[in-house]
């Protein structure tokens, strides 16, 4: 899949080293880029924010037709398939806002993972033409192509660079990054706050935009992938992914996260206050 979408990831490496002319720093970029790519996606969260309302709005009448018809599963399809035309819902019309995510997120990574390489190499390049470099930091982490983790060291080892196609030929990198790595040693890379606040936010994210749970057998509800099973899964793994990526993705992944985080909210209050509005209409009407 890659593959296919690596023309989107070199437009928006274009868009992130544009953002990085200006900002002088890829933290910042990355944080105004995932910004803006949240409010082009506002069309689709406000899709996905009505379905859900609409499905809750449905819920008493779901769960009715799961009691009524629990002995009779090709009824209870056939009464569920009506109740959704009656009410012009699309049981999938919350998850394709997801689904087209998702390959965007493919590419941002990206695109995230093309800038790595270049600004890694090109350390090794300065250190190699001038014995200098030059490692940009952000805030507590001191090396924004690594993982913030006190796990992690301020120089990536030579080991982790082989799957980097700029690395391929480069048999000195130890001997020739043996000076900025002694600079940094005894040093961590950061204190693992960046993977932490990205699970908190995944949870959070994951609690505002699960749709309403539907009546089902006891036997199901445990499942992995039921509502519960996905907010404690997908936290764990953010943190996990965030924890073995660099400090940029895990920046990216918790600026988006709040940032819908923040959307769900506003939309939330801005449709709580128009049922307010006309339910206070309908009390006024004679």
């Amino acid at each position: 899949m890659y593959t296919l979408l690596e023309p989107v990831s070199q437009v928006f490496k274009t868009v992130l080293d544009f953002l990085n002319g200006f900002l002088g720093n890829y933290a910042w970029s990355i944080i105004l880029l995932t910004l803006l790519f949240r409010i082009c996606l506002l069309p689709l969260d406000l899709k996905q924010k009505k379905s859900m309302r609409l499905q809750k709005a449905m819920q008493p009448k779901i769960d009715a037709l799961n009691k009524k018809y629990a002995n009779d599963k090709d009824k209870l399809n056939r009464k569920m398939m009506e109740l959704y035309k009656e009410s012009h819902f699309n049981p999938l019309s919350g998850c394709l806002p997801m689904l087209l995510q998702f390959p965007i997120f493919i590419a941002f990574f990206g695109a995230i993972r093309i800038v790595s390489g270049e600004e890694i190499y090109g350390l090794y390049e300065s250190m190699k033409n001038t014995g200098e470099a030059v490692v940009q930091n952000w805030l507590w982490v001191r090396n924004i192509w690594q993982p913030d983790s006190f796990m992690a060291p301020v120089i990536p080892a030579f080991e982790t660079l082989k799957s980097y196609a700029s690395f391929a030929n480069v048999t000195d990198y130890e001997t020739v990054m043996a000076g900025i790595i002694s600079q940094f040693e005894g040093f961590y890379n950061g204190w693992f706050i960046l993977p932490l606040l990205a699970g908190a936010s995944s949870y959070f994210q994951t609690k505002l935009t699960q749709p309403p749970a539907q009546s089902q057998p006891k036997k199901d509800s445990a499942s992995p992938f039921s509502g519960k099973g996905m907010q404690t899964i997908f936290p764990i793994l953010s943190v996990w992914f965030c924890a073995t990526s660099s400090a940029i993705f895990s920046l990216y992944w918790l600026t988006s996260n709040v940032a819908a985080i923040a959307s769900h909210w506003a939309m939330d209050r801005f449709y709580k206050r128009q049922e307010e509005k006309k339910l206070l209409e309908g009390e006024s009407t004679p």
